[in-house]
């Protein structure tokens, strides 16, 4: 099968890689490759190298494909624990995606994505072998190079066109991507709990969280969170979903202190910011010029670690 427009299916699998990879403890890992495929053009919205799958991985490199692609009409996929973890089938649902899992032990549903996978591995893997200690972050570079500089650019036997050609030929569906805010928000799981009178609190994952005054009076309150990220939390509407208010967990060395803060919340004493838009204007204005000088950022990101606690 073929869909008829470009982005309308992608095709998006966890791939367990021949080579491995050593982190900075000295351990050996054996990486897993997350890929979407548009069905249509062929095109790779994204694809990662990952130490772990799980619904955490999928989250992160599905926000990438969409920032970099747009929002597909659906998703097909296999029935991995990732792909049916709540927060994925929860933001699928208020994206708007169909999420469409193939049928058990039918892997030729997700031809494509296979067919990728076995070039992926006589063409990148295979230029790597001679590597000494290869690392997640080396191998990642290498794929996505691969990705834009070779296999988006020589033409595709099924296609007799590059996927790039195919894509730009149209026509597409695709949707544009809303901000990094609401994808961090839509891939969340949906709870209700109960407020404790004593305090104000919910608890979540055995992590207090307090709810905002204003809000102390309900006797249970609609949630949004992230099992992998308890950090914050948001309190919904559970009629439309929108946010209330963001919540954070109880910080009990604070608590400690006998000068106790005032349940009212005080009025704000500058220009309100929305989730859209967490920052002042001053400090987005220095960002953006930080930005357009085209200098990397002036700090490394820590190399993916499964082992960490939750």
């Amino acid at each position: 099968f073929e869909a008829t427009h470009n982005h309308a299916l992608w095709h998006y699998d966890f791939h367990h890689g021949s080579l491995r990879v050593v982190d900075a403890d000295g351990t050996w890992h054996t990486p897993k490759l997350l890929g979407f495929i548009d069905d249509r053009s062929r095109v790779v919205p994204h694809a990662q190298w990952y130490l772990a799958e799980d619904a955490e991985r999928l989250v992160h490199g599905f926000c990438q494909a969409v920032l970099k692609r747009g929002l597909p009409r659906g998703v097909i996929r296999d029935n991995g624990s990732a792909m049916r973890a709540a927060e994925v089938v929860q933001g699928m649902k208020d994206l708007g995606i169909d999420d469409e899992p193939t049928l058990a032990h039918s892997p030729y549903q997700n031809g494509k994505q296979e067919t990728f996978w076995a070039v992926v591995e006589s063409r990148v893997l295979a230029m790597l072998e001679r590597v000494e200690r290869l690392d997640l972050a080396t191998l990642n570079r290498c794929t996505l190079a691969w990705i834009e500089g070779e296999y988006h650019r020589e033409v595709h036997s099924s296609l007799g066109v590059t996927p790039l050609d195919r894509l730009a030929q149209g026509p597409s569906v695709a949707r544009d991507a809303p901000n990094l805010a609401r994808l961090r928000f839509v891939f969340t799981q949906a709870i209700t709990r109960t407020v404790r009178r004593s305090d104000g609190t919910v608890q979540i994952d055995a992590v207090r969280f307090e709810i905002p005054s204003r809000l102390r009076t309900l006797r249970e309150v609609a949630l949004r969170y992230r099992r992998w990220d308890l950090s914050e939390a948001w309190v919904v509407d559970p009629r439309t979903n929108d946010i209330l208010a963001r919540i954070e967990p109880v910080d009990l060395t604070r608590n400690a202190d006998p000068q106790r803060k005032p349940l009212a919340e005080p009025a704000p004493t500058s220009v309100p910011v929305t989730p859209d838009e967490p920052l002042p204007s001053c400090m987005r204005e220095l960002l953006a010029n930080f930005a357009a000088d085209g200098l990397p950022p002036a700090f490394l990101p820590l190399d993916d670690n499964p082992t960490r606690s939750p």
